[in-house]
């Protein structure tokens, strides 16, 4: 049997398919899963530029996935590019260190664990009494940002409802090269 490779954990969607061990990772318009076995977890890393439709098409594949034997009870996580949670930017580490040294994604994190659960030290009183009193009760942020506070929602909701007609213009010209596609399918088969 052959040993499986860092990369035989690594997908990219192309279209609706899906290609093992692509040759570039972290396009902004790509969309990738990443098999974390560690966490028992499918990271779906989508770039700033992907198309909602290729996050559903992985969603889609990461759903195939987890119900391999493999990865059978995986879930599964979405990141976008930028904001990607600490125990993912273990992932994009390894890759910019060399993956080579790792038999899949996400495997440095449990080796640090394993580091750091002899170097940890405690001081200080740390009873949740001692942490509650540390931070108010209560704190309003719209009173100490006014209304710049506002319009950064605005102006965030405005970006997700302008992304979200661009994937909705981009699906409808994909359903419409799909009909076209049948229809010809037909007109041949007559």
């Amino acid at each position: 049997m052959q040993q499986s490779t860092y990369f035989d954990y690594v997908y990219k969607i192309i279209g609706e398919n899906l290609q093992k061990n692509p040759d570039k990772l972290f396009e902004s318009k790509n969309v990738y899963l990443f098999v974390d076995k560690s966490l028992h977890l499918i990271w779906i890393w989508a770039g700033l530029q992907s198309r909602l439709f290729h996050r559903y098409i992985a969603a889609n594949w990461a759903g195939k996935l987890k119900n391999n034997k493999e990865f059978y009870g995986f879930k599964y996580e979405v990141v976008k590019e930028g904001r990607e949670p600490i125990e993912f930017q273990y992932i994009s580490s390894e890759i910019k260190r060399g993956p080579e040294k790792y038999s899949f994604p996400g495997e440095s994190r449990k080796k640090k664990r394993k580091v750091n659960k002899f170097q940890t030290t405690i001081s200080g009183d740390l009873s949740s009494k001692t942490i509650q009193n540390k931070f108010p009760k209560s704190l309003n942020i719209s009173n100490i940002h006014g209304n710049n506070n506002i319009n950064i929602k605005i102006n965030a909701i405005l970006q997700e409802i302008k992304e979200i007609h661009s994937h909705v213009k981009y699906s409808m010209q994909h359903i419409d090269k799909r009909i076209n596609q049948i229809e010809q399918l037909l007109r041949n088969h007559k």
